[in-house]
């Protein structure tokens, strides 16, 4: 990649993949752009302005992208020149109070435009159930799929390590797990797993740390150590898991489905389900309203209060 940004947004920003690949081929367009409009003139980097970035993005817009897209890829090349700009490449930041849309409304849509979801959380409780009874499936698949039904953000199950999780028990006896951490968005998590399952499965995975010689939950090995995981790592056990129960998961999707549960069904309140998740109370409101809007399910889509506390 040019000038070293997209290895710098992984290695050092802790970029997640398909975000860094975006912001690869946004790039990529854009120096394309450059070649194709200004054939004869073989423009270099010190020689880029705000307006070819312009021209650009006007043209991607010309081609009927949605302008969700275009900001996106403005917000790329915004910190791509900024990169540029800290690194001593360029002697300023030419992009730095950039803004393509200035004096037009963005009118980007509020909520979010995704995938329809056309599963609930009962529905998948009873895939989980598949996945864990499985005789052949991999340890990892099962400790995934504990966590995704639990609101848990991808990145942050490959961070959870034995201290995170301490078996208690009841005022009547019954084993559970309380888990502690600190989530990606850098709010403190609190939940329980209470499923006489789900605990087996907990039970297994921190013997297999202990055996292994790691404190981490989910593990790989390198140079005959095992050391933390990478969620990169985790396509063939979604592909397993996605095989087996006949539909496919994403862990955002499954975080929407577990909220409005928790909000619409156990009847838990914002503050609660925050806490839960280690997410901002806001969040959670918008995960609620972002899940109305993209199930199919009619009998979900009542939460008009939710709405009008985010003013939508």
């Amino acid at each position: 990649m040019p000038h070293g940004f997209v290895k710098y947004q992984i290695n050092e920003c802790k970029l997640n993949i398909k975000t860094a690949k975006f912001q690869a081929i946004t790039i990529n367009q854009f120096l394309d752009y450059l070649k194709f409009e200004y054939p004869n003139e073989n423009i270099e980097l010190i020689a880029m302005n705000a307006h070819h970035v312009t021209g650009f993005l006007k043209q991607q817009e010309d081609k009927g992208q949605q302008k969700s897209t275009i900001y996106r890829k403005q917000v790329t090349l915004k910190k791509f020149f900024s990169f540029i700009y800290k690194t001593r490449q360029l002697p300023v930041d030419i992009l730095y109070d950039y803004n393509y849309f200035e004096g037009r409304s963005l009118q980007l849509d509020k909520k979010y435009q995704g995938s329809t979801i056309d599963y609930n959380y009962p529905m998948l409780l009873e895939a989980k159930q598949k996945v864990l009874e499985h005789p052949k499936m991999n340890q990892i698949a099962r400790q995934l799929m504990v966590f995704y039904l639990h609101g848990v953000q991808l990145s942050d199950m490959f961070k959870l390590e034995i201290k995170d999780c301490t078996k208690e028990m009841d005022n009547v006896g019954n084993p559970y797990y309380a888990i502690f951490y600190t989530s990606k968005q850098g709010d403190e998590a609190a939940f329980k797993i209470t499923a006489p399952e789900d605990i087996a499965v907990m039970d297994q995975s921190i013997e297999i740390a202990k055996e292994r010689g790691t404190t981490f939950l989910i593990s790989r090995k390198t140079n005959d150590k095992y050391e933390q995981s990478s969620p990169f790592l985790t396509r063939y056990y979604v592909q397993c898991i996605n095989e087996l129960i006949g539909f496919n998961l994403r862990s955002d999707d499954i975080r929407i489905v577990y909220v409005n549960y928790l909000y619409r069904e156990e009847h838990k309140q914002i503050e609660e389900i925050s806490r839960m998740l280690g997410r901002s109370e806001k969040n959670i409101l918008k995960i609620v309203t972002q899940y109305v809007e993209r199930l199919t399910r009619n009998d979900y889509n009542e939460l008009t209060d939710v709405q009008l506390q985010l003013n939508l």
